[in-house]
């Protein structure tokens, strides 16, 4: 009987290697004998480059150090922070955790985006080429590789690469769903539609938008008959089953944020503008080039074909006015919006489309590689001569401290929270010094009356765009305190 067993699992091992040599084999020949797929490689392994190129350089600024401090707790711990005191969807910091098993520094805290970011460049071709064809695929890949916008993010222990990488998936099968309004593959929609809410609550805005349109669109060709609307209907419902569970954050979240604008948010058309801007630049002139190629691309997609055309407005055209919407109801910025990167990506890739029958087919996809990283040179250049993350410098700013305060001296954050990122590089238990919380005019008068005999620092950032810290102001910190350092919105005051 043990013989047999082991013969049987011999040749089962076998037959799984051989299974495995020929997938590697058929992966090789595809690759081998299909240019685009040796330019997506290529594109791939450049825009791993980029995404590890200059990661550590900059220190880790607020909501990465939020990042940090929310995933070093337990997988069941990460899900109280969600539901209480962050009311954010846990699965990027779940994520976060199993990452830290190799570490805690900027590169480790990173690597995670790096690698999703990477990632999506092949799909992007696969969506853009199940959308129209391998060359608009093969573009949309290459505008993705080279977006300094896509770079920043990929470079950011943040959940917005990874909220586009699930929704990015979930296009493709919601294109093939498409097509064949198959239940299986509108499932899958919904799988890869719920994992992306799980990233990030703004995932409902693209998701809300597909299964609007795949309403609209099956009535119409249906001409109205309920019955063919079913297998969409059940993806929908698929997508609330495996999204209720964050619906307790959803309430506590709408509860927090709703009807509550702080000053560090966009409203109204200044949020679109910025929006296009920030994804198409930040470079003012790239970003003028490219939004011009957007429309271009845009309006010669009506010609080739009215029905996408119109598909690719309505899920550009759609999210952008409930962003209008909501953002004077809650604080929005441009990044939450990452998802409209895929229709601006793939709208942009119909302008360089035009010229597809002027240059034969090798060379077509090569040449129109290079025009758009020579395009997107400039602002890659400038991403990569930033020293920090949104101004904040924590790095710096401890190391100054560092060199400054001696044995027994105070340090004041304001506002407190900052302390996150700070505490990230300083140590006040080794640096012999005690960092202090003080939440009114009154806390701060008592610290500096016991410290006399001893120095304070007091480390200011955006001190003007937080209501909560609006009981300190400049006039009276400079009356009693002297200033020491100042970069970009980070500035250290010194009582001595």
């Amino acid at each position: 009987m043990v013989p047999e067993i082991t013969n049987a699992i011999k040749i089962f091992y076998q037959g799984f290697l051989n299974q495995i040599y020929s997938n590697i084999l058929c992966i090789r020949n595809s690759i081998k004998n299909n240019l685009y797929l040796k330019i997506l490689l290529i594109l791939t392994f450049s825009g791993l480059i980029l995404r590890l190129y200059h990661l550590d350089d900059v220190s880790i600024w607020l909501d990465e150090g939020l990042t940090l401090a929310y995933s070093s707790h337990s997988i069941y711990d990460i899900w109280v922070i969600s539901t209480t005191t962050s009311p954010n969807p846990p699965l990027f910091y779940w994520l976060e955790h199993f990452m830290f098993i190799l570490g805690h520094n900027e590169v480790i805290l990173r690597l995670i985006s790096v690698i999703i970011g990477t990632f999506t460049i092949p799909f992007f071709y696969y969506a853009g080429k199940q959308f129209y064809n391998e060359d608009i695929g093969i573009i949309s890949a290459a505008l993705l590789t080279f977006s300094s916008f896509h770079i920043f993010y990929s470079q950011e222990a943040r959940a917005y690469v990874l909220l586009l990488f699930f929704l990015t998936i979930a296009f493709i099968w919601y294109l093939k769903a498409l097509e064949t309004n198959n239940l299986k593959i509108w499932l899958f929609f919904g799988v890869f539609s719920a994992l992306a809410f799980w990233t990030h609550f703004f995932a409902i805005i693209p998701v809300g938008t597909l299964f609007l349109y795949a309403f609209i669109r099956c009535l119409i060709k249906s001409r109205y008959k309920i019955s063919k609307i079913k297998p969409i209907l059940l993806s929908g419902i698929f997508f609330l089953i495996l999204s209720s569970p964050l619906f307790l954050i959803i309430l506590h979240a709408i509860k927090a944020k709703a009807g509550s604008i702080e000053n560090w948010g966009i409203q109204g058309f200044n949020l679109n503008l910025v929006t296009f801007i920030d994804i198409l630049g930040p470079w003012r002139i790239q970003a003028l080039l490219l939004g011009t190629f957007l429309i271009i691309g845009v309006i010669s997609l009506f010609s080739i074909n009215r029905e996408k055309f119109l598909f690719l407005v309505f899920l550009i055209l759609v999210p952008l006015s409930v962003l209008y919407y909501i953002s004077f109801r809650m604080t929005i910025v441009s990044r939450y919006a990452i998802f409209l990167v895929l229709f601006i990506i793939l709208g942009i890739s119909f302008f360089f489309y035009l010229f597809h029958s002027r240059v034969k087919k090798p060379l077509f996809p090569v040449i129109i590689i290079i025009i758009i990283a020579l395009i997107c040179l400039p602002s890659l250049d400038a991403y990569y001569l930033l020293d920090s993350k949104n101004g904040e410098d924590w790095r710096g700013a401890a190391m100054n401290i560092r060199n400054m305060a001696g044995q027994g001296d105070s340090i004041l954050i304001v506002p407190g929270f900052y302390s996150v990122p700070f505490n990230y590089y300083y140590n006040n238990t080794s640096e012999k010094t005690y960092e202090l919380t003080v939440k009114n005019q009154s806390e701060l008068n008592t610290v500096l009356s016991a410290n006399k005999e001893k120095t304070v620092f007091l480390i200011v950032t955006n001190l003007d765009l937080f209501n909560s810290s609006s009981w300190l102001s400049m006039s009276w910190i400079k009356e009693h305190f002297t200033l020491k350092f100042k970069k970009d919105s980070i500035s250290i005051y010194s009582t001595r």
